[in-house]
């Protein structure tokens, strides 16, 4: 839990607009958010660093796997993955597609509330392709368009596909974009109706993260 009024005063901090580290002068804490030190405050909880100590910027992980597999089943890890993020300094994570979507909603809202620890969830929402356990390969153009616009209205700040086809990716990359959101895909040579790179980026697929 945060202390309502904190000072941290010593140590290093990283400076993002010179990309080097400067001699931390204060920063100032006020219930768990940056403060100006303005505030009408007595009596601050002080926190001392020593030169060895070096304070650094959340890090934003844009490839953040939950998804884990137990006796060949695959699901989204709530308990675990959430801590090691923070543990290594991870204060974002946009999710490798996710495998149980309202599962990790709930994460979000649970980690905003303070009930649980845990990086911001950037959501990505399920997977488009045969990576999500409720994919069908038969879904027609305006399932798959209507799967985007659900997702879109709930939030997710972009979508990723997996072991989707050409003719689905088409789909789904027009319809992102109607929603101003992009999308990411782990694809694959081509073979058997699967989908190249350089056919998705014909398509106009904003990234391609494995191959």
């Amino acid at each position: 839990m945060f202390c309502q009024h904190m000072i941290i005063n010593g140590g290093w901090v990283f400076d993002t607009s010179t990309k080097t580290f400067k001699k931390n002068k204060g920063i100032y804490l006020v219930n768990g958010l940056f403060g100006t030190g303005s505030e009408n405050v007595m009596n601050w909880e002080v926190m001392s660093l020593s030169d060895e100590d070096y304070i650094l910027p959340g890090l934003i992980d844009l490839h953040a796997h939950y998804r884990i597999s137990y006796n060949q089943q695959a699901y989204d890890d709530t308990v675990a993955m959430p801590k090691i993020f923070l543990a290594n300094g991870i204060t974002s994570t946009f999710p490798a597609g996710e495998i149980e979507p309202e599962k990790m909603w709930d994460l979000q809202k649970d980690i905003e509330a303070n009930k649980r620890p845990g990086p911001r969830i950037l959501h990505s929402g399920p997977y488009y392709g045969t990576a999500a356990p409720d994919w069908n390969p038969d879904f027609t153009e305006r399932a798959i368009r209507d799967r985007v616009d659900y997702w879109a209205k709930r939030g997710a700040y972009g979508l990723k596909a997996k072991g989707i086809t050409p003719e689905h990716l088409a789909i789904l990359i027009d319809q992102a974009h109607k929603n101003k959101l992009t999308v990411t895909g782990h694809l694959d040579s081509g073979f058997k109706n699967s989908v190249n790179p350089q056919d998705a980026i014909h398509m106009g697929i904003d990234r391609v993260e494995h191959f």
